[in-house]
């Protein structure tokens, strides 16, 4: 399995791919949800195939995914994670 600690970022204005900040850990397996105006990239495994409790945010105004300090109450590989209503994301 090769894990990845790199991002990319797609423009709908302009219909094309950009290099994104580097992840703070390689992982793979892991979900993404946008939530308000923010993106979270959840669970996973990581380079030692380890199921990852974690919640990776990307922060706008600095440019760059950092850990929350909030975890999964279970470690989860391949989740489904999808945003709901007041703030709530459900994996």
């Amino acid at each position: 399995m090769a894990s990845l600690g790199t991002s990319e970022i797609f423009s709908l204005r302009t219909q094309t791919w950009r290099e994104g900040p580097m992840l703070p850990t390689d992982f793979d397996l892991c979900a993404a949800a946008q939530l308000d105006e923010t993106f979270l990239i959840v669970g996973g495994v990581d380079v030692d195939s380890y199921q990852m409790d974690s919640i990776i945010e990307f922060d706008q105004i600095n440019y760059e995914w950092i850990f929350r300090s909030q975890k999964l109450s279970t470690p989860r590989i391949t989740p489904g994670a999808i945003a709901l209503p007041r703030g709530f994301v459900q994996c």
